[in-house]
């Protein structure tokens, strides 16, 4: 893969489809974008794209094969292969769910019994969803912040741990403006307000990887400021320089 710049974005984001995608991207951005990470394109029943049904065709919606490989003419491409999970509507679940064990499907899923060799207690049964051997923050705590806005249901969490507080932002701060996951402006500005009426010693995304910034304050006032610049507070005018 070739170091150049990389835009990351969903099939539907810049024009609604990967045919306006490709126009906007040759209009505006040819010079600048060599590489193009496309978030999955395929047919899905939710979480936006993440469950995929399958993975042999283009959601129409979107377009097809043919938008793909017109890209892949002219940028690099990427895109995701959620290889831990598929959708409870895709034909191999379906096959699963109707015929068990007959399945030829049977191996890509787990079998509560058989992997336990029976039920399991409480204790095994809740390790399932810990990530650690241990509480990660034995002396703190974690508060919800609710931060709708991006989307209906938007948090973020305030991690306070040996005298220091950590705000983990997510997408109140980094993510874009669609009505689609029911993005609201309004509520989106009032969660900004809530968050800049607070004080944090540090910030992370979430998304990204684990990196700390010690002026989460500034960052926080500068998205608010930012605010409704193509609806994501991190991009500035093109006449301004891309500060972060």
């Amino acid at each position: 893969m070739e170091n150049k710049i990389m835009l990351i974005t969903y099939p539907d984001s810049l024009g609604g489809n990967l045919h306006t995608l490709e126009k906007a991207l040759s209009r505006f951005f040819s010079r600048e974008v060599g590489l193009v990470h496309i978030l999955p394109f395929f047919p899905s029943s939710g979480d936006r794209g993440f469950a995929p049904i399958t993975y042999g065709k283009v959601e129409e919606a979107f377009g097809d094969w043919t938008d793909i490989r017109r890209l892949g003419e002219q940028y690099g491409l990427m895109s995701d292969f959620m290889i831990n999970h598929i959708s409870r509507r895709s034909p191999q679940f379906l096959d699963y769910q109707k015929n068990r064990d007959a399945s030829p499907y049977r191996e890509l899923f787990l079998n509560w019994t058989r992997f336990w060799g029976g039920e399991p207690s409480r204790e095994e049964a809740d390790r399932i969803y810990k990530r650690k051997d241990r509480d990660p923050y034995p002396n703190g705590k974690i508060h919800v912040i609710h931060t709708s806005g991006h989307t209906m249901g938007g948090v973020c969490f305030c991690v306070e741990t040996d005298g220091v507080s950590v705000l983990v932002a997510g997408d109140t701060i980094w993510g874009g403006f669609s009505e689609k996951i029911g993005s609201d402006e309004q509520k989106w500005k009032e969660s900004l307000d809530k968050l800049c009426s607070m004080h944090f010693d540090l910030m992370t995304f979430g998304h990204t990887g684990p990196v700390l910034y010690s002026d989460a304050d500034a960052r926080l006032r500068e998205a608010k400021r930012q605010f409704a610049v193509y609806y994501n507070p991190w991009f500035k005018p093109m006449c301004e320089q891309f500060r972060y």
